[in-house]
């Protein structure tokens, strides 16, 4: 029997310390012997309790790390969901400012546009009061009231050097500067053309170009029968 399995039967009680040398102080008493079996046994009660707390230990361990990752993963995971939370009302809120933006420009264009008609159509019926015998003069006193007409938002003014005028005021101003185009002012009648209901002619003039005649011309170039056009 080798000396590890004499020492742990001592440790229990199953062998006197003197071993296999017989009884103590040099008596006579035969020593017991045990099976390799019982020897066994011995070693793995000795040992169970060491084997447990190991496993226990790693165990621990094992679910420390397992804890760990755990945190990991849930850290991981609530991060992704921030992220992609992030980015979808990031792509949400920027949809909605383009389509905001959108309606204000397509707002802004349809008010620009209403505030147009308005201010052609009060410059139109300043022209007609002033040319009502002639439709070629009408249009071209309505394009010069338009260039003193303005909407405010509201309605449309009309402004001479800065100064708010009213539309007669407007009127007086038009028939001063161009007498040729106003009825009863020498325009009309008497071999006049281009009254309403005569041919047109095919005689243009570019609106700077017409700008730049004296006024004896304008009446000349009117009185044929020649129209106005943008540049």
């Amino acid at each position: 029997m080798n000396r590890l399995m004499q020492m742990l039967m001592v440790q229990n009680g199953y062998m006197d310390e003197a071993g296999d040398d017989g009884a103590a102080g040099g008596g006579g008493g035969e020593s017991k012997t045990y099976t390799q079996d019982e020897v066994q046994a011995l070693i793995e009660e000795q040992t169970g309790g060491l084997k447990k707390k190991v496993d226990e230990l790693l165990g621990e361990k094992k679910s420390a790390s397992q804890k760990a990752r755990d945190l990991e993963e849930s850290s991981r995971s609530a991060e992704e969901a921030r992220q992609k939370e992030k980015g979808e009302f990031k792509a949400l809120y920027e949809q909605s400012q383009a389509s905001l933006d959108e309606e204000r420009n397509s707002n802004k264009t349809w008010k620009e546009q209403i505030q147009l008609r308005d201010v052609k159509e009060k410059a139109g019926r300043i022209g007609n009061d002033l040319a009502k015998t002639d439709t070629k003069r009408a249009e071209v006193l309505s394009d010069y009231a338009a260039k003193f007409a303005k909407h405010d938002g509201e309605q449309v003014t009309y402004e001479i050097g800065g100064i708010a005028v009213s539309a007669d005021v407007l009127k007086e101003h038009l028939t001063k500067e161009y007498p040729f185009l106003v009825d009863g002012n020498g325009s009309s009648g008497g071999g006049a053309t281009g009254a309403r209901g005569s041919a047109a002619s095919d005689k243009t003039a570019k609106r700077s170009q017409f700008d730049s005649m004296g006024q004896v011309e304008r009446s000349k170039f009117i009185k044929g029968g020649g129209k106005v056009v943008a540049d």
